[in-house]
């Protein structure tokens, strides 16, 4: 399977990402206002696979976090990020493969990836959902959106692959029995559910860290 162009996206994003961003910005600020109303003080916020953060500008005034780690192992779109976000005193970059992180000592109260865990094997998927809880801190939030087969989702890609416009070409479409049944391992899942309006639709999961 032909992997995707990493570099390619963050030089001309895909055409619909500006309208799926929105969606998704709105979604993961009402989550947290309802899962983590009491966390506004010294809060910690990393995100995985966030090169060029879109959520970083909304979040960041929303809950002022005193840190905000962006992940990722694509230089280009950290790069992108430093050169944007530079006056920025809260955030910090890591070049690192989230399957290959190790044990991490800096732990987080939210850790959230938006559109990661589906680019990797069945395996590779259960390693990057541990991964995102050990960056967590005890009862830490953790969030996971990823594309769902819906009907809406096969129609959408079938439409974008025959038009020849569709990049995401390792992009595995996750049930969300699979992403659930991870999860419990590592976390109480306080809430579910697929976001429609992006035709690609998403998978969200929340859960709270045991």
């Amino acid at each position: 399977m032909k992997n995707t162009d990493w570099d390619s996206y963050y030089s001309h994003p895909f055409k619909t990402s500006t309208y799926s961003r929105k969606i998704t910005s709105n979604k993961l600020i009402r989550l947290l206002n309802q899962f983590a109303p009491k966390i506004r003080t010294n809060i910690k916020i990393a995100e995985l696979g966030g090169a060029n953060s879109c959520f970083y500008e909304i979040i960041n005034k929303e809950f002022n976090p005193i840190k905000y780690l962006i992940v990722d192992n694509n230089q280009l779109g950290l790069d992108k990020t430093l050169k944007r976000l530079n006056k920025s005193n809260n955030i910090s970059l890591k070049y690192e493969d989230v399957l290959n992180s190790g044990e991490n000592t800096d732990k987080f109260d939210i850790v959230f990836s938006v559109g990661l865990i589906e680019h990797f094997s069945y395996e590779d998927t259960k390693k990057c959902i541990a991964a995102h809880f050990d960056y967590l801190e005890s009862n830490g939030i953790c969030i996971i959106t990823f594309p769902t087969p819906t009907w809406l989702y096969k129609i959408t890609r079938k439409c974008a692959e025959l038009l020849g416009i569709w990049i995401f070409y390792d992009e595995r479409p996750l049930s969300m029995d699979e992403v659930i049944n991870e999860v419990k391992k590592y976390g109480l899942i306080k809430y579910k559910s697929i976001t429609w309006p992006i035709f690609l639709t998403q998978g969200v999961i929340l859960a709270i860290k045991n």
